[in-house]
């Protein structure tokens, strides 16, 4: 069996690991992140794919004409995850593991098409998250409202107003238990509920570990978190077992 030349060696390593290897695009601009990570990109692909960039490179920054660019508030896997959702070699789909990642990236740089279909992935997430709200408290609604949570905090940021009174509406479906009450009070009501035993007293049954869940809602702005309270006592209103 031959052995692949060395040429043909760079080519696969590149084709399997685009963006990743310099030295493969004409007009390759190097895109420098933090601890000094890089990636090599075509400007002609960021060209098409972002009005932003398309801008960019018409205004003849310093740093465009050198063919380097400094990125900081991004960090190199999250924005190449970014690259590979827009190169036609990749095509990779958006999931909900890692569109939380790229839509701020497509939003930045407005990229349409992505955002749109983020927009659409969330959305649907969210939809199937209010289908548990009504089932009994258990640890994969905390996994859930985890979700429900970063796609909120992300949604506010971005402005995507529909998307967050979505969100708002899913997470007030919710018992409040998951997202407020802090992690010292657990063994009086966090991460318990009341389940008939035979007696038929009551015994209490750990559903999971909410911290993460609290951090994010604390980390919401005020106005926010108001509005899921004010959603979670109409639902009180309009629920027969309801549980804050």
């Amino acid at each position: 069996m031959s052995e692949e030349s060395p040429q043909n060696v760079a080519k696969s390593v590149a084709e399997s690991n685009p963006f990743e290897q310099p030295g493969e695009y004409g007009d390759e601009i190097t895109i420098t992140f933090e601890h000094n990570e890089k990636l090599y990109v075509s400007k002609v692909f960021l060209r098409h794919i972002s009005s932003v960039f398309k801008t960019m490179f018409k205004c003849h920054c310093v740093e465009v004409n050198s063919f380097s660019l400094e990125i900081t508030d991004f960090n190199k896997d999250d924005f190449l995850e970014f690259l590979l959702c827009c190169y036609p070699g990749t095509l990779k789909r958006l999931n909900i593991n890692n569109v939380l990642y790229v839509v701020p990236i497509a939003h930045k740089y407005d990229v349409r098409p992505l955002v749109q279909e983020s927009k659409v992935l969330l959305g649907a997430f969210l939809t199937e998250c209010s289908k548990l709200a009504k089932k009994q408290l258990e640890p994969t609604q905390i996994s859930s409202i985890k979700v429900c949570l970063q796609i909120l905090q992300t949604a506010n940021h971005l402005d995507f107003c529909e998307i967050t009174d979505q969100a708002i509406r899913t997470i007030s479906q919710f018992s409040s238990f998951i997202y407020l009450i802090s992690d010292t009070d657990k063994e009086k009501i966090l991460g318990y509920v009341d389940e008939p035993d035979e007696d038929p007293k009551y015994v209490r049954r750990p559903i999971g570990d909410n911290r993460q869940c609290l951090a994010i809602f604390n980390e919401l702005p005020s106005d926010i978190r108001i509005k899921i309270m004010k959603e979670r006592l109409i639902e009180k209103e309009d629920d027969d077992w309801f549980i804050f």
